[in-house]
Formats: structure tokens, C-alpha cells, sequence
């Protein structure tokens, strides 16, 4: 992708999904903002949802570490002679109204130090957002969601502010409802982070430099297949157990079998002349025994509180996945020539389609990018 402007608006879902401030991506972001390469912004109403969704977030953390803390307490309590694990008793509480502070204490660093503007949405018409409301137009649509209210307030501050500036803005957003609007004369509707770090760093390093890494991260892709094999093949089993667990109780997948490994894509987001980091869109086929509890037969009883007569099954789960993972590489530069390139880590998989192969009972296909 060619870069048309350098003035670009995060939502809500670009923060979330690169968990807030955390993630290398957002960080790379904050740098660029920070040294004038680009011009970072959000509204108001994204500003104030975002701390809203910190809060959330922590809510779920607080039930989360309180269910693992009374199950660790009850079956795993024999750890607590072994000096290994002494740190790990008793479980930390989650203190949220604490913890949220600290967050947003973090947060307004993170956009003062980045240099990130925020944009008043009292620039919004509301005329407009209720006509669109009522007539059922983007981001509203069959339903009238008024949960949908801020993101038309955010859409419509945008809009308005690149309308007065007489500029183009990217919009960077990974919620479907926000690309209901559309892209028009002055937004330019995006949903890859990673697309634009790898546009602007491509803007900034040279097109054929970052060509040459991405030439080498191809001839070396043999590495990125090694190390899926013996590093971080739980990992790539992962990938499924995070989105089929909510659907199917109690299964556990065995060590995988991964064929057919196929590079789709390298976006490279951030480059110097001695690393580089990059997402690696990866296909692959994958083989994996899988068990399970059937409770097609069970019965409960509630005074034992157990469900009875229930079933371990054994399923072979034989599909085609597709995958987001963030890579690090190093190399030296003899002259323009890069030489002796190392993948030296994988992290962040995310999957983004999980295609059957055959009938199986239990697995079907589905594109998380939907």
C-alpha cells in the first residue's frame, strides 16, 4: 500500500486488540507519532471507550484470576512445600478501581509522550447522527443499535474535523460497524495496523531496503517452519484451543503434526539496518488429536453436584488454518548486502481461518475475520 496521507485516527478497537499500549505495534505507532513521521489521533468518545473497555477488561481479569485462585488452592495446594512455587501463593487479588486508575495513569502518558491529539467530538452534528439513526443508515443499519451511538459520534467527528481541515485521513478501526460508513473524499477507511506501520516504515527506510529483508525473510522461511515444529507448536495448537474452548467443554488438544507450511504474506512494520520486525501471514495443514467430554449421555445430580455417565472421546481434527504471528529478525549489512539473517523470536499468533478437511463431528469451519 501507498501512503496518501499522514494523518491517521485510531478507534477504540485498534487499542483493544494490540491489548491497549502493550503490544509492539501500538508501540511502533506511538514512536512514529513522537519523532513527526506521522500524525496520530482520536476523538474524545474513543478516549473516554477505551478507558471504558480498560475497565471491562479488568472486571474479566478479577473473575478470571479469582476462578483459577480458589481451583489452584484446592488441587494444586501441594505446591506450597516446594520452594519453586512459593511465590505463587497466595494468588494476587485484582483490585479494579486500583488497577483502572493505574491504566489510565499509563494511558495519558502513552498519549502525551506519543504526541497523540485528541479531537473535542462536540464537532459532531447530531442532526446528522440522529437522521442516520432514524432512517437506519450507517453505522446503524437494520436494528437501530443504539449502542452504536459512539462510534457515529466518533465517524461523524472525524469526518467533520477532516471536511474543516480540508485534509485526507486514514481511519484505522477493526470494528465492522465503523466500516459500515464507507470510505468518502476524505476518509480512507483502514483495518491492518500492521499494513500501515510496513507503508510508513517502507516511506522512511526506502522501498528497496525493506524489499531486500522481506527477499531475505523468504529464502529463510525455513527457519520460521523449524521453529513453529520445535518451539511453538502449543502455540499454533493454541491458536484453535482459544476460539473452540467457549464451544466445546472440556477438550484438550495433543502435540499437533504441522505440514504444508506457506508464507501469504510479510508485512515488515519496523526496520533498521540491524533488526526488523515483521507479521508473517502463514497457511498450514494441521493434524491433532483432540479429547473431549461427550455429555450427549450424561445426566446430572444436582445433590452430588456431578453430571454422571459422561463420556472421553478421541477425535483426529485434520484442517487448514491461517494465522497472523509477529516476527523478529537480526542481520548485519555488508555494504547494501544483508547477511547472516536469524528469525530470533515468534510471538502474538493470531488466527484468522480454520477450514475442515473431511466430516468431523466436533470441528467445523469458520473465518474469524468475519
Amino acid at each position: 500500500m501507498e501512503l496518501e496521507t499522514d494523518i491517521i485516527f485510531l478507534d477504540t478497537s485498534i487499542f483493544e486488540g494490540d491489548n491497549f499500549f502493550r503490544g509492539h505495534k501500538i508501540k511502533k505507532l506511538g514512536e512514529l507519532s513522537r519523532d513527526g513521521e506521522i500524525k496520530v489521533k482520536i476523538t474524545s468518545v474513543t478516549y473516554d471507550e477505551v478507558k471504558n473497555r480498560m475497565a471491562k477488561r479488568l472486571k474479566e481479569a478479577k473473575s478470571t484470576f479469582s476462578s483459577i485462585s480458589k481451583e489452584v488452592e484446592s488441587k494444586a495446594k501441594i505446591l506450597k512445600n516446594l520452594d519453586n512455587y512459593k511465590d505463587l501463593f497466595p494468588f494476587k487479588r485484582v483490585d479494579v478501581d486500583r488497577e483502572l486508575k493505574v491504566m489510565v495513569e499509563k494511558w495519558d502518558a502513552w498519549i502525551v509522550e506519543s504526541k497523540v491529539e485528541i479531537i473535542d467530538s462536540k464537532i459532531a452534528d447530531i442532526t446528522t447522527i440522529l437522521g442516520q439513526y432514524w432512517n437506519q443508515k450507517p453505522p446503524f443499519d437494520e436494528g437501530q443499535k443504539k449502542d452504536e451511538f459512539p462510534d457515529a459520534i466518533s465517524i461523524n467527528t472525524i469526518h467533520n474535523w477532516a471536511r474543516v481541515n480540508k485534509a485526507k485521513v486514514y481511519v484505522l478501526s477493526k470494528d465492522s460497524d465503523f466500516w459500515k460508513y464507507g470510505s468518502d473524499e476524505n476518509l480512507v477507511m483502514l483495518n491492518d495496523l500492521s499494513l500501515y506501520l510496513g507503508a510508513v516504515n517502507t516511506r522512511i527506510e526506502g522501498v528497496l531496503f525493506i524489499q531486500s529483508i522481506s527477499k531475505e525473510v523468504e529464502n529463510n522461511f525455513s527457519q520460521v517452519i523449524k521453529m513453529l515444529k520445535d518451539q511453538y507448536f502449543e502455540e499454533v495448537a493454541e491458536l484453535m484451543n482459544k476460539e473452540l474452548y467457549e464451544i466445546y467443554d472440556d477438550f484438550e488438544l495433543e502435540e499437533p503434526e504441522l505440514n504444508d507450511l506457506e508464507l501469504i504474506q510479510c508485512v515488515l512494520f519496523d526496520a533498521s539496518k540491524e533488526n526488523a520486525n515483521g507479521q508473517l501471514t502463514i497457511k498450514l495443514n494441521i493434524k491433532i488429536l483432540a479429547s473431549f467430554r461427550d455429555y450427549g449421555s450424561s445426566f446430572y445430580d444436582k445433590e452430588d453436584d456431578v453430571y454422571y455417565n459422561v463420556e472421553n472421546k478421541w477425535t483426529t481434527i485434520d484442517a487448514n488454518i491461517t494465522f497472523d504471528v509477529n516476527a523478529e529478525f537480526e542481520y548485519e549489512m555488508d555494504d547494501n548486502d544483508i547477511i547472516n539473517f536469524d528469525v530470533t523470536d515468534l510471538t502474538e499468533f493470531s488466527l484468522l481461518l480454520y477450514e475442515s478437511n473431511g466430516d468431523n463431528e466436533v470441528f467445523s469451519s469458520f473465518d474469524l475475520e468475519e
